[in-house]
């Protein structure tokens, strides 16, 4: 009995904090926690793709700024030999 009239003071407490003016029941608080967990799963999902998709395209500008536009770095040129630094001349 102590449990439920636990339970039931700490809804109404949480559904206060939260700004409910009628306390949440045990089965709401699951429901609403539930479809929150369904929309971070949602979320993180689409932050990854849009990650991958961000990774692969900063990949392909970095190669066709240093490839293809002849961009290189100071450090790059730094520990390139002679020979590699002729063959990028030579392109």
């Amino acid at each position: 009995m102590a449990y439920k009239a636990e339970a039931e003071f700490r809804l109404r407490d949480y559904s206060m904090e939260i700004g409910l003016r009628e306390p949440i029941t045990l089965q709401e608080l699951i429901e609403s926690h539930r479809g929150l967990r369904k929309n971070n799963i949602t979320f993180t999902q689409h932050l990854r793709e849009a990650t991958i998709e961000a990774r692969e395209e900063a990949y392909k500008q970095a190669y066709n700024d240093k490839v293809e536009n002849g961009f290189i770095s100071i450090d790059d040129l730094r520990s390139m030999t002679v020979a590699e630094l002729c063959l990028l001349v030579e392109k």
